[in-house]
């Protein structure tokens, strides 16, 4: 069970739905930069299948074939990342809409969650950017140039990966976004937005330096929302107790409003071990030891006080 750094505050540093973005889409750059180091060994001819490998693969024949396999194989990995960032921004939006815990409207939840859409003469179906721009405006969180690469990124997807001709074209606002060039440049590591344009325009898969910089801002924009959704949600540390007391009320109290028999363990157990349990129980929800923290902290004496009450002093504790 995990033990906390008691130099470390217990806060909401990041939803658990921005966690599960961050172990599907973290580190994409290193992780599709070791993809090319690989096939630039394979272009330069010194790439062998090494022995034991399980996979059917045959090196070129020779210098041009290499180059030519090595080259569309980094095509085939640049069209898989802008596919699997498409998908993993959309289940970020509905997963974040559908926190037990956010503050957002009906009305934006329902657009972010795809719930509703629009008659096909006032756009049909909510884009990927228009529903996080709902959340955004709620929250307000005002990000047009991450909203605008984010439809972006959401289209070129459509037309690579779908062929699509319908959503080939970026609406005329973040067109106008996009030609701040220099901008662009100093956030994105010297990315050439015009050059880019004019790829997703003639149906190119982007190339490394694209997908790579589309892929950071995408991330950029939803941690903004991340956090604007938590301290929202979470303005003070009582709020944060009492949405921990929520999770353990949920957990250990039955519908009749009696402790669950999941707590025999616990009751037998010394108070060091049952703090570390309540810690181990609230962690995927959103709370951990974090130096980094984006809502208020909650005090150590807090789980030190639930882990060292009886079970009619815990049942007060999460039913009152």
């Amino acid at each position: 069970m995990p033990q906390l750094d008691r130099k470390q505050q217990l806060a909401f540093s990041r939803s658990s739905s921005f966690r599960r973005l961050q172990g599907k889409m973290g580190s994409a750059t290193y992780r599709l930069n070791t993809i090319f180091v690989g096939l630039e060994h394979i272009a330069a001819g010194k790439g062998q299948l090494p022995g034991g490998f399980a996979v059917t693969w045959k090196a070129p024949e020779s210098s041009e074939v290499a180059k030519q396999v090595a080259d569309q194989a980094r095509l085939f990995a640049c069209l898989a990342a802008t596919a699997l960032a498409y998908d993993v921004v959309d289940q970020y939006i509905e997963d974040i809409s559908s926190e037990p815990w956010i503050t957002l409207s009906e009305s934006t939840k329902q657009i972010a969650t795809k719930a509703v859409t629009r008659p096909s003469n006032q756009g049909g179906a909510y884009g990927l950017h228009e529903r996080a721009l709902a959340i955004a405006k709620e929250l307000e969180v005002d990000e047009p140039l991450h909203i605008a690469l984010l439809e972006f990124l959401a289209k070129w997807r459509n037309s690579t990966v779908h062929g699509s001709i319908r959503d080939a074209k970026l609406s005329d606002a973040s067109q106008k976004l996009l030609q701040n060039e220099v901008a662009i440049s100093e956030a994105y590591s010297h990315l050439n937005i015009k050059l880019a344009l004019d790829n997703f325009k003639s149906k190119k898969t982007p190339v490394p330096k694209e997908i790579t910089s589309l892929i950071a801002s995408a991330q950029n924009l939803l941690r903004k929302l991340d956090e604007a959704a938590i301290k929202e949600a979470f303005p003070t540390t009582d709020a944060v107790e009492r949405y921990c007391l929520c999770i353990f009320r949920g957990l250990f109290v039955t519908e009749s409003g009696v402790l669950t028999g999941r707590l025999n363990e616990y009751f037998t157990r010394p108070s060091d071990w049952r703090r570390k349990f309540l810690l181990k129980t609230i962690a995927p929800n959103g709370v951990t030891a974090t130096g980094t923290p984006t809502s208020p902290a909650v005090g150590d004496d807090f789980f030190d006080r639930l882990a060292a009450e009886d079970p009619k002093q815990l049942l007060k504790t999460l039913t009152e």
